[in-house]
């Protein structure tokens, strides 16, 4: 008994002294903060605001971000690949993230205007502020991916933490006063924008040499992200799909409802997807296949159970918090809330299975997997929407989320059994 407390005793502090550890720690806390300062903005907005102006800027913010993760290519992920495994590479990766950043800005410019004159039918001033959301969310993310990989990731934290206080600071000191949606999507911009500058210079301290894109370079990564960016491209329009149909099927106010309910379900589950872009290169740094599912194993057990936490207060009080906090014009959110936050830990939990394969460079299956969902969810919400309203699309999502993860765990169990009878046959 003595020896095992022992043993727990030193794991303990083992974990504690890890870099790995102050990592998650670190963006815990950030996080936590983080998203502390997203609900204020959202409590803000909602009460000054009305149902329907709240979903027609979630509408438009939508928009966004699917222009947005049309125009990322993945290249997060391979920022971070690259640059675990070689450091000068950072001046030519931080370049061709610059290089692709300007190229998005002027097609998503081009491609939301020319949407707008035949099918958003939306003030002309309005779709620009959304189109200039999307080249400084490109920039932000790619860079992030580089500052992760140097393992930098609290200079990461810090200058989210920073361009989140600023981006509040305008909420609460400008846009509620005017009431205005072009000055959210502006206060947005210019959160992003400062997000993306600071994280540039911030590269541009940490690189040997001068930053310069390198097609050369942007090619040998565009091998590896782009089936990335397909997999996140198909997750994300299962993820965001349900908000079209319901503006189209159903209007501005109900889609006002649902995006609260997926914005609260969202902004709890950030704090696990804390951990997920910091596996790339924990995960990449495990040559034994076994020891590093073992270590995805630890991990899942761990946001496992936080998520149990998380869904089991918010199924009690849920009610209160959206009705107290937000008022009662959104007592209709709860059901979807509740249905929502289980959704997004379920897809919570695949995202970090996911993760295993990205480091192992095993992700075309993916593809296939999102595919399905994608098929499943485009299905149930054609069909249950104009049926059951918003509670169809967020049982949809549920639905969806959680086939994938059944076919995730599936596929890594079936590997686990593979590589053990590989091993005894080696012995």
């Amino acid at each position: 008994m003595v020896l095992k407390t022992n043993m727990l005793q030193t794991k303990f502090q083992e974990i504690k002294q890890s870099a790995f550890f102050h990592d998650i720690l670190h963006s815990f806390v950030s996080r936590g903060i983080y998203i502390g300062l997203g609900f204020l903005v959202t409590i803000l907005i909602t009460r000054n605001f009305t149902v329907e102006a709240y979903g027609e800027y979630s509408y438009l913010l939508s928009i966004a971000l699917t222009c947005f993760q049309l125009t990322h290519l993945g290249f997060s992920s391979a920022n971070t690949f690259y640059v675990v495994h070689n450091k000068r590479l950072l001046p030519f990766l931080t370049g061709n993230t610059a290089a692709l950043t300007l190229v998005v800005g002027f097609v998503s410019l081009f491609v939301l205007l020319a949407l707008n004159s035949f099918y958003f039918h939306r003030d002309v001033c309005l779709i620009l502020a959304t189109a200039l959301i999307v080249p400084f969310q490109v920039m932000s993310l790619l860079n992030k991916g580089l500052l992760v990989g140097l393992k930098k990731v609290k200079v990461s934290n810090y200058y989210e933490l920073i361009s989140r206080v600023i981006y509040s600071l305008i909420i609460v000191g400008l846009v509620i006063y005017y009431q205005s949606i072009l000055l959210l999507l502006v206060a947005y911009v210019l959160q992003m924008a400062l997000l993306s500058i600071t994280t540039f210079f911030s590269l541009k301290k940490h690189s040997l040499k001068n930053i310069k894109p390198s097609l050369k370079l942007f090619k040998t990564t565009s091998s590896y992200s782009i089936r990335i960016y397909i997999t996140l491209f198909l997750s994300f329009l299962v993820l965001r799909i349900d908000v079209y149909f319901i503006e189209h099927i159903l209007g501005d106010k109900p889609l006002g409802i649902y995006s609260l309910a997926a914005t609260l379900a969202s902004n709890l589950i950030l704090i696990i997807q804390v951990v997920i872009p910091l596996l790339v290169p924990k995960l990449a740094g495990i040559k034994d296949s076994l020891e590093k599912i073992k270590k995805l194993k630890n991990i899942i057990l761990y946001a496992f159970v936080l998520l149990l936490v998380i869904n089991g207060v918010f199924v009690l009080f849920g009610e209160w918090v959206i009705t107290f906090v937000f008022g009662a014009k959104y007592i209709d959110s709860v059901p979807v809330f509740k249905i929502l936050l289980l959704a997004t830990s379920i897809l919570s939990l695949e995202s970090i299975l996911a993760q295993y394969y990205a480091t192992i460079g095993k992700i075309k299956f993916l593809i296939y997997y999102w595919l399905i969902a994608l098929c499943l969810n485009l299905t149930l919400n054609y069909l249950w929407i104009p049926e059951y309203g918003i509670e169809g699309a967020s049982w949809a999502s549920l639905i969806s989320y959680s086939l994938m993860l059944v076919l995730l765990l599936v596929k890594i169990v079936r590997e686990i059994y593979f590589i053990k009878a590989r091993n005894e046959n080696n012995v």
